[in-house]
């Protein structure tokens, strides 16, 4: 019962932050959208963050994670489909290379 209320909390972080007062607010939505960029493995959680420093940390340090996670996978399932989902095209093809 205490995993399904984390993930829960987790789905609810954003209710939450818009509950808090000015800066707080966007500082917790930044950090929620930075947060669920690796959890969901979606970038556009990213481009939802409104400090620009942050939201291009946010693309390149979560971009880097979810290439690694999508090319791990790939090569454990032999499974090209998995290649297709990185976001960098050198190491996409790389991928696709290694596999077929």
């Amino acid at each position: 019962a205490q995993s399904l209320q984390t993930y829960k909390k987790r789905e609810n972080v954003l209710e939450d932050c818009a509950s808090l007062q000015g800066n707080a607010s966007e500082y917790c939505q930044n950090e929620a959208h930075f947060s669920m960029a690796l959890e969901k493995k979606d970038l556009k959680y990213c481009q939802a963050i409104t400090d620009e420093g942050r939201r291009n940390e946010c693309m390149a340090l979560q971009g880097s994670h979810i290439n690694r996670f999508y090319l791990k996978q790939a090569i454990a399932k032999k499974e090209p489909a998995l290649c297709q989902k990185i976001i960098d095209e050198t190491l996409r093809s790389t991928c696709l290379s290694y596999i077929k």
